[in-house]
């Protein structure tokens, strides 16, 4: 029986999840074929226009990345959405409009959901780059296209979900007054929020009273500061009118389910502490935090109250090893995913105990299991066998497996157990790795991970380790040469050096 079917005949909802799951280049194609897709792929295309994709880059400004070509072009097209009176502030300020502006089909800056000064900076620089103006003059050009940029956005969006406001470098390029928030109808929407160099200022207590009067159902927050730039650690009038005004903004959050402290001081972390209500919190991340000056107000502690915590990132932090922290880990019964980064300049052992309780107190939900360390050699033997102990004898589901420095042999035991692996991240000579491994690989393993040192391997080897694991997509080595390049290529395997595919982690600071 013949079937005809039409892609546009689906319901509309349908076709948005479709639509979802497919890459820029796929979505290009679709909107081509008629214009009811067209009117429905566009604001997808451009809900993050800045959004660096993988093709060719150059440092712009600051320390972040730009596609160059690509940001021309959008500047280039934003410009046909200008009022008259923009133009006239630009003209003013030594920006002409070009020729080739026009007016745009769609009113493309309605679309946009996510607002980050420093990209629309960025892109502004390599427009103003691209028509040659004075490099003198460009510092003061880029601001005030800037502006008028993030203008636009703020009048127009209706659908912004998240922002990043850095403190130390955004607000002259998009706001007049530093510790201004302009209250529009845009931030109404705003679900996700990042703060970073809340202790730039010296006071930020206006600051977060005007940020909770605009924000009250944000999904998730992300506090950061910069050690450069401060003493982490300050307790200072300031810090605490700062923490003062973080904690009635918190307050004002029921139905947070991420949450990300970075480097904050004491005292902004004990104003979280009293302030927040962990209770809906699903994913937490803690990066350069010290544990052990908390005493009887431990963070750490207050994740208790995390009924449905299923996410838990620990980086650089230190104090675990306490007794508190240790009973706290027993309440972790549906955590997924658990990552700890160790930091060997803290001088200190690994907090095995910790790690031990958190893994078996999740025995039956932990997924992914993420265990590193910065710099090789640094891990005692002992405490390493004793979490691999643990994680044989306790967890039952574990899809991706990364345990300090996991060399072969300690590597089958978890491959015999395991079944259902995605990934895994071994430390090895990667001649060993192919000569012991390929034929006990599972199935299910799509993505490998070796830190592979000194001894050469053969092409040869490297064709015959491939053909023995077909199912492999992602491999992350180093060395490698171009010849084992196009070699992994005609396999269907991408080839990198040391980057993790983070595609094997489900995203659990947005999904939610």
């Amino acid at each position: 029986m013949e079937i005809n079917f039409r892609f546009i005949s689906l319901p509309p909802e349908i076709r948005q999840e479709i639509f979802k799951n497919l890459n820029q280049g796929s979505l290009y194609n679709c909107l081509r074929t008629n214009r009811q897709l067209c009117r429905e792929i566009v604001p997808i295309l451009w809900a993050e226009p800045f959004r660096i994709t993988p093709k060719i880059t150059r440092r712009i400004y600051f320390n972040s990345t730009v596609n160059y070509e690509q940001s021309q072009k959008i500047i280039s097209i934003y410009l046909g959405c200008f009022t008259r009176e923009t133009w006239s502030l630009l003209r003013a300020n030594g920006i002409s409009r070009p020729r080739t502006t026009r007016s745009p089909i769609f009113d493309y800056a309605t679309f946009i959901t996510h607002l980050d000064p420093i990209s629309i900076c960025n892109a502004a620089g390599a427009w103003l780059k691209q028509k040659k103006y004075p490099t003198v003059k460009q510092c003061n050009k880029r601001k005030v296209l800037t502006r008028a940029l993030c203008q636009l956005f703020l009048d127009k969006s209706r659908s912004l979900r998240s922002f990043c406001h850095n403190l130390y470098l955004d607000i002259e390029f998009w706001c007049p007054n530093p510790l201004e928030f302009p209250n529009t109808l845009a931030f109404k929407s705003l679900k996700d929020i990042h703060i970073f160099g809340i202790h730039k200022h010296k006071d930020l207590l206006g600051f977060f009273l005007k940020l909770a009067g605009i924000c009250h159902s944000l999904r998730g927050i992300a506090l950061e500061s910069d050690w450069f730039f401060e003493n982490p650690n300050a307790n200072s009038i300031e810090a605490t009118n700062t923490a003062e005004g973080l904690k009635y903004f918190l307050m004002m959050q029921k139905d947070l389910q991420w949450l990300k402290i970075i480097n904050l001081p004491y005292v902004t972390i004990k104003a979280i502490n009293k302030s927040l209500s962990l209770k809906s919190i699903r994913s937490i991340k803690f990066e350069s935090i010290d544990f052990s000056v908390f005493k009887n107000e431990n963070l750490i502690t207050s994740l208790t109250s995390c009924e449905n915590l299923q996410c838990l990132d620990l980086h650089s932090c230190r104090g675990l090893e306490q007794k508190t922290c240790i009973e706290t880990a027993e309440h972790f019964t549906r955590l997924e995913y658990f990552a700890f980064f160790f930091k060997s300049s803290y001088y200190e052992p690994i907090p095995s105990e910790f790690i031990k309780q958190v893994v078996e107190a999740s025995s039956n939900s932990l997924r992914y299991l993420r265990l590193e360390n910065a710099i090789p050699g640094i891990i005692d033997s002992c405490k390493k066998r004793e979490i691999i102990d643990t994680v044989l004898s306790n967890s039952y589901n574990l899809k991706s497996i990364s345990i300090f420095e996991l060399d072969i042999e300690e590597a089958i035991p978890l491959l015999e157990r395991f079944e259902n692996l995605v990934h895994l991240d071994i430390f090895a000579e990667l001649s060993e790795v192919f000569d012991k491994l390929k034929e006990k690989l599972p199935l299910t393993l799509y993505s490998l991970r070796i830190h592979g040192f000194s001894k050469a391997y053969s092409t040869e080897s490297f064709a015959q380790f491939l053909m023995a694991c077909k199912h492999l997509k992602y491999l992350s080595i180093y060395p490698f040469n171009d010849d084992c390049k196009r070699l992994a290529s005609s396999y269907g395997v991408k080839l990198s050096s040391f980057s993790y595919n983070e595609k094997i982690y489900p995203d659990y600071f947005h999904k939610f």
